[in-house]
């Protein structure tokens, strides 16, 4: 398995050094069938899965031409949960527009009010407490794996997707709004590959067994005993 992810990752290098036309849109390539299921969910990053393009500032052999560091500590949040935040925008101008059909009036106002400030905070906390693993781990060039990342393999993203963005729709009671987190989830699922084959390349078996026992996205707190 080990050997597969590099072999993939400089099949991956070879692709974003060549400039030869082809049917692909510009700035991007895509997985052929069946790649995605090295990477811990089967489909997920199968036939049609685009992958952003991205240049190498450096080589290294592991990774096939591209490191981690070449990633931006970011990775793809801003590509994720911008367009996210601008569809709640617009569900929230529908639901002043028309707040009849669009306004959650099953329960009184401060009820979803509550309900999504607990989201909100519950979010907030986690994206948090990931980024406190995630910046020395990254500066020290290791595989992070501890707090939030045993029960989820992406936290921060699955904070933004399951908790923050749910909750502002909360707060606002608004049926539109919802349209965020699942603008998000598909975003996430279209820009998450590569992030991690490139997370593969680099660490081999240590990732193969990390990502066989934690989920890519749903948190496991189950996980967290282990």
């Amino acid at each position: 398995m080990k050997h597969d992810h590099l072999d993939i990752a400089r099949e991956y290098s070879a692709l974003l050094r060549t400039d030869e036309a082809d049917d692909r849109q510009p700035g991007s390539f895509r997985l052929p069938h069946g790649e995605g299921d090295h990477f811990g969910e089967p489909g997920m990053g199968g036939e049609g899965a685009a992958i952003p393009r991205v240049v190498p500032s450096h080589e290294d052999e592991r990774a096939g031409g591209v490191t981690p560091e070449d990633l931006s500590l970011w990775g793809a949040g801003p590509r994720i949960v911008v367009p996210a935040l601008l569809a709640q925008l617009g569900g929230a101008a529908l639901t002043l527009a028309l707040p009849g059909p669009f306004g959650m009036g099953m329960l009184p106002h401060w009820a979803w009010v509550l309900m999504g400030a607990c989201a909100l905070l519950l979010g907030t906390l986690a994206v948090r407490r990931a980024w406190a693993e995630l910046k020395p781990g990254r500066q020290e060039g290791r595989l992070v794996t501890g707090g939030p990342y045993r029960i989820t393999r992406n936290p921060i993203y699955a904070a933004w997707i399951l908790g923050i963005l749910p909750g502002i729709a909360l707060c606002f009671a608004s049926w539109p709004m919802l349209a965020g987190p699942v603008v998000a989830w598909a975003l996430f699922r279209e820009t998450v590959v590569v992030e991690e084959s490139f997370l593969a390349a680099r660490f081999g078996d240590a990732w193969d067994r990390y990502a066989a026992r934690v989920n890519r996205l749903w948190p496991n707190p189950f996980r967290m005993q282990d």
